[in-house]
């Protein structure tokens, strides 16, 4: 199976991730968790696929970028039996002349995030996902796509001239410039967490394209993941596409009582299934 579960012990707690190496476009990875005996909460982390740009062949003109995955992270969520976990793949890029389309959702057990929108293409709006695309440039305008409350954040509007942002985690898209040469909006911020022990940033913006001018990503910082990231209307090769998204949860490591009454922590292993 694609979904990797990676399991690691930090100090008094236990790290567990799970990835996926779907395809964009491949939909989600779903797999089980066996609860540990004796625990009962868990913070947690889950970050969708990314939204893929529009497409305007063959210059990517006016494509708005893709919006991120949406992202939910919390504390003392209640665990027992077993859990199912699903991991989003992002969004694949469009064959052709056509907004880009949304990332797949991510879950913990009853915690979903919602797959970043697609962006627009040629004065067509954004799609509304965990964070919304940026909106589609030229004459008209666009509106970007609006994101799930407490998930992200919108795509960027558009007046007129180039292509928008998609949202990100920590912030809306960018718009872009006023004139038909100008570069694109700036894809939204991406948003930190310290889940793993370090700040990683998750759940950035695509940038809007015009022409062969492209916007930057949303900010990425120290630790830079690209988990769950939309992507920009004009860069090389294939990074039109959305990128996966993650869930990682973290936990006081279970302690186990020997044969002698003694006391022992649980220790690290790394698994796929």
């Amino acid at each position: 199976m694609t979904v990797t579960k990676t399991e690691t012990v930090d100090g008094d707690y236990t790290v567990i991730k799970w990835t996926t190496d779907l395809a964009a476009g491949g939909g989600q990875d779903t797999t089980t968790w066996e609860v540990p005996p004796g625990l009962t909460e868990v913070d947690y982390l889950v970050v969708a696929g990314g939204g893929s740009s529009g497409s305007r062949n063959p210059d990517e003109l006016y494509s708005g970028g893709g919006g991120a995955g949406g992202m939910r992270e919390g504390t003392g969520f209640a665990v027992s039996g077993t859990i199912d976990v699903k991991v989003g793949a992002g969004a694949a890029k469009p064959a052709g002349n056509s907004a880009g389309s949304d990332g797949s959702n991510s879950a913990l057990s009853t915690i979903e995030s919602i797959g970043g929108g697609g962006g627009g293409v040629y004065d067509n709006n954004g799609r509304a996902g965990g964070s919304g695309g940026g909106a589609g440039g030229n004459d008209a305008a666009t509106t970007g796509g609006t994101a799930t409350p407490g998930q992200g954040s919108n795509g960027g509007n558009h007046a007129a001239g180039s292509a928008t942002g998609g949202g990100g985690g920590g912030g809306a898209g960018g718009s872009g410039g006023a004139n038909s040469g100008a570069t694109g909006g700036t894809g939204g911020a991406a948003k930190a967490s310290t889940i793993t022990g370090a700040s990683v940033y998750y759940s950035g913006g695509g940038a809007g394209g015009k022409g062969y001018y492209g916007g930057t990503f949303g900010s990425d910082g120290i630790g830079y993941s690209r988990s769950g990231y939309g992507m920009g209307g004009k860069f090389t090769g294939t990074d039109y596409d959305g990128t996966n998204g993650v869930v990682i949860i973290r936990f006081l490591t279970p302690t186990t009582t020997d044969n002698f009454g003694g006391v022992s922590l649980g220790s690290a292993n790394m698994m796929e299934v």
